[in-house]
């Protein structure tokens, strides 16, 4: 079954606030977080491009503002080569 954009951003912002919860533990992210950054990552360039993940990472982020450049960066790094995404 081929995922929508609403649920691969839907996974997107699960993942984030489950992010945002290891930051506020004082806690950094797992290689499981990494893998599924990934392959969120992946699956939003295969529906949309670039335009799709940068609007879906845009509205994930929102909710958790304290912790958005964290978050971002991490999005970055793991999204890094993934379409035109440069980190």
């Amino acid at each position: 079954m081929t995922k929508t954009a609403t649920q691969v951003e839907a996974e997107l912002a699960s993942l984030l606030q489950a992010m945002a919860f290891t930051y506020a533990d004082g806690q950094r992210p797992t290689d499981q977080h990494a893998a599924d950054m990934k392959r969120i990552g992946q699956e939003l360039n295969a529906i949309g491009g670039m335009e799709l993940m940068q609007a879906a990472l845009q509205r994930a982020t929102e909710p958790h503002f304290e912790y958005y450049e964290r978050l971002s960066g991490f999005c970055d790094h793991s999204w890094n080569g993934i379409g035109g995404w440069l980190a």
